[in-house]
């Protein structure tokens, strides 16, 4: 095999060989430069790259080591036009299944040079400590030339399908002239940590990128960013799900209305650029919940206290960008926030009717019991009645009727409406108002959600059981706050551990396999409890 190629050199970096490599690395910069045309081939455990040193090839540079850790910035990986480096698995040369994930580290070094990666156990930008180099807690990448995701090993023509970048807290940045390119619904980055982000440098108005991000393996929810105005401008994005602590997708009753369960995060280098934004998902039930309808929907934004409806710029769009089948592509204009946080989170629910009803408040208490219903409207044009109505697991088509109230008719003034509840039989329930006009239009409130207080029970409820999408725990009413942790049977924590939770609790579902999970609560003295639960 290496034959065939002609390598120049066969440089093996195993364990007997790392020390005197380092020793001689921290005296000098060291270059490793291949002949015109020729290859390089550099296996084994390590390939470490001093302050100063640098790759250099005219033909490719093949590397197939477990880790890739450059000293810093000051590194450069390069090449002529014409050469590439190629990543493989340690022993993915020779055998048809790698060793392991190539951990790579350079600690923001440049690539100057097209990269490939061919490993389907992963590239990973994970901080490391090896030689000189010591944890930063960084461990970004630079590409400024294209980065590909091959569909094929060169060596054994075997199809690659799945193979990844994880960027876990860590920046992938993609230079001004670079490109990502290969990418596919099996194939693309992984931004798996809050703190990870794809970024792209150097857009300016009219151009655009496409975004192949996903929340993990298996779970590709991609984006395209195209500057309307006010370029030029750096845009940095990656996509969380709602078992995260931010945003609140509970404010105001996001997470329990029919929605795309993944929320984007975009912000940019310019605050004062305006982009087109398309925010694509699957059209399978792990993605859409509580009866997303793609017929009626509709990009939101949270604006730091409150997750505001927009009208979406056209309709959902099948296979739009490259993306396979039964991926649906909306797209929104907004102005681009230059930070995390107030208008830098997005995600897509269902639109609906806006009603000539401004509602202005309502809420929803426990009165031992019972269920107390409370709204105010500033302005009523044409309306009929509200209806309240009650469900237990906040899917769209769980909903029931509780009881009808007149509306006013015609107003611009404060009116206050109530309503009770006393026939909930679980100790939750979730309540929302129906708006109708005289013409039979209807909009609907925000969900809210009521713990009752029967006693003051101190049981944990667990519920639905079996789950789906999501499963609620409700803890015990007060101030103490607990942690819950999921596991599955061999005891492997599956889902992010959440602490300090109270009240109600919901848990994301929908990314586990079917089985069986044990759901524990630990109060703040450490004493468990456990619930078994069947994910279908």
């Amino acid at each position: 095999m290496m034959k065939k190629y002609k390598n120049l050199l066969r440089a093996i970096l195993g364990a007997a060989m790392l020390l005197p490599f380092i020793g001689f690395a921290q005296q000098a910069g060291m270059t490793v430069q291949g002949l015109s045309g020729q290859n390089i081939t550099i296996t084994g455990s390590t390939l470490y790259i001093p302050a100063g040193g640098y790759l250099n090839a005219t033909g490719n540079i093949f590397v197939a080591t477990n880790q890739l850790v450059a000293d810093s910035n000051n590194t450069i990986i390069t090449g002529t036009t014409g050469s590439r480096l190629q990543l493989f698995g340690a022993n993915q040369l020779d055998a048809t299944t790698p060793a392991a994930a190539t951990l790579m580290d350079v600690n923001g070094a440049a690539f100057n040079v097209d990269v490939t990666t061919h490993n389907p156990q992963n590239v990973q930008l994970t901080d490391q400590a090896f030689g000189a180099v010591v944890t930063n807690t960084r461990a970004n990448a630079l590409f400024n030339k294209e980065f590909a995701f091959a569909a094929t090993n060169p060596f054994t023509a075997a199809a690659i399908t799945d193979n990844h970048v994880i960027t876990n807290s860590n920046l992938f940045i993609v230079g001004a002239a670079g490109s990502l390119t290969g990418f596919d619904a099996g194939k693309y980055i992984v931004t798996n940590s809050n703190a990870g982000e794809l970024r792209k440098l150097g857009l300016n108005t009219s151009q655009n990128f496409f975004y192949p991000i996903g929340r993990a393996e298996a779970d590709y929810t991609p984006a395209r960013m195209q500057v309307s105005s006010g370029g030029a401008v750096d845009y940095y994005m990656n996509v969380r799900n709602f078992a995260e602590s931010a945003p609140d997708e509970n404010i105001g009753g996001y997470a329990t209305m029919p929605n795309v369960s993944r929320t984007w995060t975009i912000y940019g280098s310019n605050a004062n650029t305006v982009a087109n934004m398309d925010f694509i998902h699957p059209g399978t039930p792990t993605y859409e919940v509580n009866g997303y309808d793609r017929n009626n929907s509709n990009v939101i934004r949270f604006t730091g206290g409150s997750w505001a409806p927009n009208t979406p710029n056209d309709a959902e769009n099948e296979s739009l960008f490259g993306t396979p089948a039964n991926y649906f592509a909306q797209q929104i204009t907004f102005a681009v926030p230059n930070a995390v946080g107030s208008n830098s989170y997005y995600g897509k629910s269902n639109s609906l009717i806006v009603l000539p009803i401004k509602l202005e408040k309502f809420t929803a208490v426990a009165d031992e019991c019972t269920a107390i219903l409370n709204w105010t409207t500033s302005f009523e044009q044409n309306s009929s009645h509200f209806i309240v109505e009650r469900s237990y697991s906040g899917r769209s088509n769980t909903w029931e009727f509780v009881s009808r109230v007149n509306a006013a008719g015609n107003s611009s003034t404060i009116i206050n409406y109530s309503a009770a509840d006393a026939k909930a039989t679980a100790p939750a329930a979730y309540y929302r108002l129906v708006l109708v006009d005289l013409n039979g239009n209807i909009n609907y409130s925000p969900a809210r959600t009521v713990l009752f207080n029967c006693g003051k029970s101190k049981i944990i409820s667990v519920y639905p059981n079996p789950v789906h999408d999501y499963v609620n725990v409700l803890l015990p009413q007060g101030t103490e706050q607990y942690t819950i942790k999921v596991f599955n049977v061999e005891g492997k924590t599956v889902l992010p551990v959440v602490t300090k939770a109270s009240n109600l609790t919901r848990l994301q579902t929908g990314i586990l396999p079917t089985g069986v999970y044990i759901i524990t609560v630990i109060d703040s003295v450490g004493k468990s409890t456990s619930t078994k639960i069947i994910k279908n």
